[in-house]
């Protein structure tokens, strides 16, 4: 109900700001014109409101708002989310339930191919894939890749219905991060990303960026690594957009 009168709201200020314009222009003109909006208007109310606000969020890119955080739980109950500690988060601070994150410290793609037999039963309509930060540690962007595209393959086989999107590995603030460990650079985290780009290209999976999502420095919590609760407002406020 709130998502309806706020789309009617919109509707009302876009209804105001035409009538002003057309109030400068000759009768034949504001019929014609007036013709049309009533068209448009028309057209935008019998749009499904979540496809209308997803257009406006498209625009919006990382921002949160307009998502309610409080109700990701329900907007993603057919989501699955697989990943290391910063996907862990997810469940860890009661964003979303145990049973829609499929992560844990320090898992690698590697311990995705374990994982994968679990999705068999779940049967989600999307499954989101964001693993990098601890193969940029410990592996090759070429290993990496490689066992991603098996990943992806393994995915399809066990779930077949299933939209999968592969996240950008994420930045790190390097001043905190190197400290932790000299090879987690954003230089060295590039080729990773790249390496997951090609990944979506060459199993034909929906790729997202992340270089958007972090808004501040502030949002890193003391390892320069990991990320704050805010990080994931923007997180799914940006996924919710790109789900269809």
């Amino acid at each position: 109900m709130k998502n309806k009168k706020h789309i009617g709201a919109l509707l009302a200020l876009v209804l105001i700001a035409i009538i002003f314009f057309y109030s400068q222009v000759s009768d034949s003109d504001m019929v014609n014109g007036v013709s049309a909006t009533r068209q448009y208007l028309e057209k935008l109310e019998k749009q499904d409101v979540r496809k209308v606000e997803n257009e406006i969020n498209k625009k919006n890119g990382y921002t949160s708002d307009g998502f309610d955080i409080k109700r990701a739980s329900k907007f993603y109950e057919n989501t699955v989310f697989m990943g290391d500690s910063i996907t862990e988060y997810l469940s860890e601070l009661d964003i979303l339930s145990d049973s829609s994150v499929i992560a844990h410290k320090g898992d690698t793609v590697a311990k995705g191919l374990e994982k994968v037999n679990t999705l068999k039963s779940l049967q989600p309509d999307y499954i989101v894939l964001f693993y990098g930060m601890n193969d940029a540690s410990s592996f090759t962007p070429d290993i990496y890749k490689s066992r991603y595209i098996k990943l992806v393959k393994d995915i399809k086989k066990e779930v077949p219905k299933a939209k999968i999107i592969i996240q950008e590995p994420l930045s790190v603030y390097e001043p905190l991060a190197t400290a932790r460990d000299p090879k987690m650079t954003n230089a060295r985290l590039n080729e990773f990303k790249e390496a997951a780009k090609e990944v979506a290209d060459e199993t034909g999976v929906t790729f997202l960026e992340s270089s958007n999502l972090i808004t501040s420095t502030k949002l890193y919590e003391g390892d320069g690594v990991h990320l704050k609760y805010d990080f994931y407002k923007n997180w799914l406020a940006y996924l919710s957009s790109n789900l269809e």
